[in-house]
């Protein structure tokens, strides 16, 4: 199931690139908060979430051969203001530490999650989409996808 979640998500990021709109993102979680309907477990986090989570998290985690610049915590929010709009740059604002260091990682994860509720992931696809129209080109299958061996 993991692979069908990165899959849907690298679309999804070349949807939002494509429209240039915030919509795509939040279709494609509530996509996954609808599939997580009946095999959700109380007290914890939905699988389909949980998998999206692990997905954009490793792509957003500034490890592997393709590290984030420095400049992205910056000129991310700016793109997807500019791209994608005021509301979806501020939740952008909230979670951008998650681009940085394993501490401000841990800081843009705790108290966001829960302030930004049915953003917060959508926020972290509108991350990696600034990231791949930035630095990839636009090609999220070579900017998000695996490491070249």
């Amino acid at each position: 199931m993991y692979g069908i979640v990165e899959d849907r998500l690298f679309r999804t990021v070349g949807d939002t690139l494509a429209a240039a709109s915030p919509t795509p993102a939040r279709e494609e979680i509530r996509i996954f908060e609808a599939s997580d309907g009946d095999v959700a477990v109380s007290g914890q986090t939905p699988p389909a979430q949980a998998m999206a989570f692990a997905v954009l998290l490793g792509w957003l985690s500034n490890r592997g051969p393709r590290p984030i610049p420095t400049t992205a915590r910056e000129r991310v929010p700016q793109w997807v203001r500019q791209h994608l709009g005021q509301g979806p740059a501020d939740a952008v604002d909230r979670v951008v530490g998650i681009l940085g260091t394993a501490d401000e990682r841990q800081a843009a994860l705790a108290e966001p999650a829960d302030e930004l509720g049915g953003d917060f992931l959508p926020a972290m696809v509108w991350m990696a989409a600034a990231l791949v129209a930035i630095y990839g080109g636009g090609d999220a299958a070579s900017w998000l996808g695996p490491p070249e061996q």
